[in-house]
């Protein structure tokens, strides 16, 4: 079942319509602006296999920025990127999202960034997908001219080189936002420029980034803010639009969302150190638990990766780990300890 919106308002007094849906962590998903509508967004497939995932192992919370959706329309032309991160302290607000993972597309990454900048203690974890290279200019500056004089051929446009969802997608966003908001929206990024923002990103940072995208900019972007924040890494992939690797047509899970999964996993965000009995003093967390059960239970890595939704790599990260705090040579020591200690 879709979880129904709910409406919070900003501080300048804009609706922002948003949902959750799942549970544990929080995982906030900020909205990309022409797919911008999250009522109709989770009814395509494609869109599903990247929401669906991350719902199942997070508290997944979406919204739709003012000026898109279900949220407020008509911003006006002195709108700002900084109304932007007031909508997203809005919805974190109003979820009680003290400390989460943030995930941000394209045009939303700035903001992502400022709302680490200011609430570093927030912000568990950052995520951004083929990040937009914003230098103090219009967005899309080189697609003016399209989405200024030829609405209808820019949504084609966007829809042919951007994402899958074919005739699905280009309905969505028909309709998403309006020219005017666009504009506007697009307007607001003057005298906001990346370089601005990075070096004081201080977070864990994972940066997702299309070799194949249709703009050269974006690839040296990705690349600038992977390695200027503090904590960054950078994965890239290859497909044949801009976003093939967040979402599927046949129902896997997307490369990149298996990333963003195993980047999350990796540092434990949303997995408690367990705090009873003997595993405090080694201090292995819940996911270590868990994964130290299959070891017992003689589980090889790929079949553990295959029962928790998680890569080979990760799996064997946390194994390493396993070893090394319960003081084990192997994994027949392992089990024992996991026996001894009361786990199985």
């Amino acid at each position: 079942m879709p979880s129904p919106l709910k409406y919070t308002t900003t501080s300048d007094g804009y609706n922002i319509a948003y949902s959750v849906r799942g549970t544990g962590a929080p995982l906030l998903l900020m909205p990309c602006i022409l797919q911008g509508d999250i009522a109709k967004l989770r009814e395509l497939p494609p869109h599903r296999s990247q929401y669906d995932p991350l719902a199942a192992h997070f508290k997944l919370i979406q919204y739709d920025a003012r000026g898109t959706g279900s949220s407020t329309r008509g911003i006006g032309p002195d709108h700002s990127m900084l109304d932007t991160l007031v909508d997203l302290e809005a919805v974190a607000d109003a979820t009680g999202a003290t400390s989460f993972a943030l995930v941000a597309d394209n045009f939303s990454c700035y903001t992502a960034m400022r709302f680490a900048e200011k609430y570093p203690e927030r912000v568990a974890a950052l995520v951004m997908v083929n990040p937009s290279p914003l230098r103090g200019e219009v967005l899309m500056p080189s697609w003016r001219d399209f989405y200024t004089n030829s609405w209808p051929i820019f949504i084609e446009t966007f829809v042919s080189t951007g994402t899958p969802g074919g005739d699905g997608l280009r309905d969505v966003l028909a309709s998403s936002v309006t020219q005017a908001d666009f504009i506007a929206i697009a307007d607001g990024g003057v005298g906001h420029a990346i370089e601005d923002v990075i070096p004081s990103v201080t977070v864990p940072t994972l940066v997702l980034a299309s070799r194949n995208y249709l703009n050269p900019l974006y690839m040296p972007a990705a690349s600038e803010i992977a390695s200027g924040v503090r904590n960054g890494r950078l994965i890239q992939f290859d497909g044949t639009k801009n976003a093939d690797f967040m979402m599927t047509t046949d129902g896997s899970t997307p490369g990149g969302v298996q990333a963003i999964l195993d980047f999350l996993d990796e540092l434990g965000v949303g997995d408690p150190s367990v705090t009873n009995g003997a595993t405090s003093a080694v201090g292995l967390s819940s996911r270590e638990v868990e994964i130290l059960k299959l070891i017992a239970a003689g589980k090889r890595n790929r079949e553990i990766a295959r029962d928790l939704v998680i890569s080979d790599s990760t799996v064997a990260k946390h194994v390493s780990s396993i070893l090394a705090k319960t003081d084990s040579g192997n994994r027949a020591e392992a089990t024992t300890f996991a026996h001894t200690h009361h786990l199985v």
